[in-house]
């Protein structure tokens, strides 16, 4: 899963604190905007799913939120 590309996690993982907004993820990871989007536009393709699909942004973050339940009970 996303757990082999750190940067890719950190960058879905912030978009989601953010509210899925580019510009205040972008801001507070002292990223450009562009360079988030495009790992954004990496997780989709590693996804296989567009981030725009609430379908697949409910998912990802079940998945995630769930990932980081078991690590902090292990």
């Amino acid at each position: 899963m996303l757990h082999s590309h750190p940067a890719l996690l950190e960058a879905v993982t912030a978009y989601f604190d953010h509210n899925l907004d580019v510009m205040r993820t972008a801001d507070a990871m002292h990223l450009h905007h562009n360079s988030l989007r495009y790992r954004l536009a990496r997780v989709e393709e590693f996804l296989g799913q567009s981030l725009k699909n609430p379908a697949t942004i409910a998912s990802l973050y079940i998945a995630l939120a769930s990932a980081e339940d078991a690590s902090q009970h292990v």
